[in-house]
């Protein structure tokens, strides 16, 4: 007599992610993790965020709800946070390794020496710290320990040229990876014009219909680049009180440096009316939604936030000098009628102006379905973690089963 047996599928084991910042406080690095774990979800992908610096900035609350959150607040000399770190890759054993920015750098050595399939560091353009010593150290840091490295990814053809050129980095290890927007949920919906409708609530902050808002997100930005914003804001409103009697200044996203700021406010004659803060937002869309122009105060770097205000069709006005140059189709650099480019100019302009408003608008949109389609960056990077499977399966059983992470602090 034969017995049969209810079929069972085996799931296959997840593909294990460690993710590795040096800290929380990098709001803009904050999206790009944030988004790299949210577009492989469980149970295909298993992540664990591992920040090697204690952080007073974000809580537990903000991240992935699939992802492991491992904080070791490290301290002493760069050998014995090696070793630290040399642990906890020992206890996860992780497939893929993916470190972010230049501090943590030294942990794919790390990695290398406990034989992680598959060792990923994502490259940033710290323009801050690209002078002097800096940018010499920069330099011998990247030709000296991406050797550890599988792949080094960039995010523009910009960085991947640094990182062939003054880094001497190998062609064959670079890799191009543009952030990834979901242009089809960042689309500018068809607006209902209702007369009774005064105000929108973005958070608990009214935008009242009838101003030209103009939005900017201070997140993780220097004092100086805010003051400079300010000021060029202000600027504006003193060579034409009609731009300052019809706009509004919408600012999202929070800064230690807000405060002080917003003192020195009342010595400008500034009206409530005209600045309003809605604070850090979880989902931009709204936000975007009630805005007509957004304002990017790093056109080198590749802000989330100012690429879905692009995905929305919104024209974006860019904090940039002189020197930087100036290009009639993009829409980061496009050129203002004036002499200058000057940031004031282009918020003049796009207020004045509908039909260059609406055109630069439908560039930047046009420009993230060109260069930051999401499906692309999906399977640009799906193929970078197929290595990791092809690596185990070649390995057979000679890979010891990697135990369930256990961090000290998990978010549910």
């Amino acid at each position: 007599m034969s017995m049969r047996f209810p079929m069972v599928s085996v799931r296959p084991q997840p593909l294990h992610i460690c993710h590795v910042v040096s800290s929380l406080s990098d709001a803009m690095q904050n999206d790009q993790v944030f988004s790299n774990i949210r577009h492989f979800p469980q149970p295909y992908f298993e992540h664990t965020l591992i920040v090697l610096k204690k952080s007073k900035i974000l809580s537990a609350q903000t991240l992935p709800h699939h992802a492991s959150f491992l904080e070791l607040d490290l301290k002493g000399s760069l050998p014995r946070r090696l070793r630290e770190c040399h642990k906890v890759l020992v206890a996860l054993k992780p497939h893929v390794c993916q470190t972010y920015g230049d501090k943590t750098f030294p942990i794919q050595w790390v990695a290398r020496r406990q034989n992680v399939p598959v060792k990923l560091h994502m490259y940033q353009n710290n323009v801050e710290k690209s002078k002097g010593l800096n940018a010499w150290f920069r330099q011998w840091m990247h030709r000296t320990l991406s050797y550890s490295s599988d792949f080094v990814i960039a995010q523009s053809d910009k960085d991947k040229a640094w990182l062939n050129q003054v880094a001497n980095i190998p062609k064959d290890k670079l890799q191009l990876i543009r952030c990834g927007v979901d242009s089809r949920k960042y689309c500018p919906s068809l607006k209902v014009i209702d007369t009774n409708v005064t105000n929108h609530f973005v958070g608990t902050v009214p935008v009242p219909t009838h101003r030209f808002v103009i939005g900017v997100d201070v997140s993780g930005q220097r004092k100086s680049k805010l003051e400079a914003f300010f000021d060029e804001y202000f600027a504006a409103c003193m060579r034409s009180p009609t731009f300052k009697q019809q706009t509004l200044l919408l600012v999202s996203g929070n800064s230690p440096h807000l405060n002080r700021l917003r003192r020195g406010f009342e010595g400008k004659n500034v009206a409530e009316e005209q600045i309003r803060f809605c604070g850090h937002l979880k989902d931009n869309y709204l936000f975007h939604t009630h805005i007509d122009a957004f304002v990017c105060l790093r056109p080198e770097q590749h802000d989330t936030s100012v690429l879905e205000a692009m995905s929305m069709g919104l024209p974006i006005a860019s904090h940039r000098t002189d020197s930087e140059y100036a290009d009639v189709d993009h829409p980061l650099y496009w050129s203002t009628d004036s002499e200058t480019n000057m940031l004031q100019d282009q918020l003049l302009e796009l207020f004045s102006d509908n039909n260059k408003r609406l055109k630069i608008g439908r560039a930047a949109r046009r420009y993230i379905q060109d260069f930051h389609c999401q499906p692309t960056y999906h399977s640009r990077f799906g193929m970078l973690y197929d290595l990791a499977n092809s690596t185990l399966k070649a390995e057979g059983s000679t890979r010891s089963p990697r135990p369930n992470p256990r961090p000290t602090q998990s978010h549910p």
